[in-house]
């Protein structure tokens, strides 16, 4: 694979996985509503992760690439997963920071 190709694959790599994240934690902020404090953290959350999806399409952008539709794609349905396999839980913002602080582990 040619080096710019696999750039582009990374690149769209990271782009799924940060429009996912903006999935989970909108959700999340409307499960946080009883908790103000942790609700405002995942808004900054969101809005530094809508920055990062923003960037990754710019550099796209900037490599005559558009982000790939297809790894959006399964992103969505990662998220979309996710979330009912919190489904009722009680513990349900506890298990969902558990969760996002992987992620951000996995995003380095």
């Amino acid at each position: 694979m040619a080096t710019n190709e696999m750039l582009v694959a990374w690149m769209n790599d990271a782009h799924a996985l940060e429009k996912g994240i903006v999935e989970t934690l909108e959700t999340q902020v409307e499960a946080a509503s009883d908790h103000p404090e942790v609700k405002r953290g995942i808004e900054e959350h969101l809005e530094a992760t809508k920055t990062h999806v923003r960037l990754v399409e710019e550099c796209l952008e900037t490599l005559g690439e558009k982000p790939s539709t297809v790894k959006e794609g399964m992103a969505t349905i990662t998220s979309k997963a996710q979330g009912m396999m919190m489904g009722g839980a009680k513990d349900k913002l506890v298990k969902s920071a558990l969760n996002d602080y992987s992620t951000e582990h996995m995003e380095i």
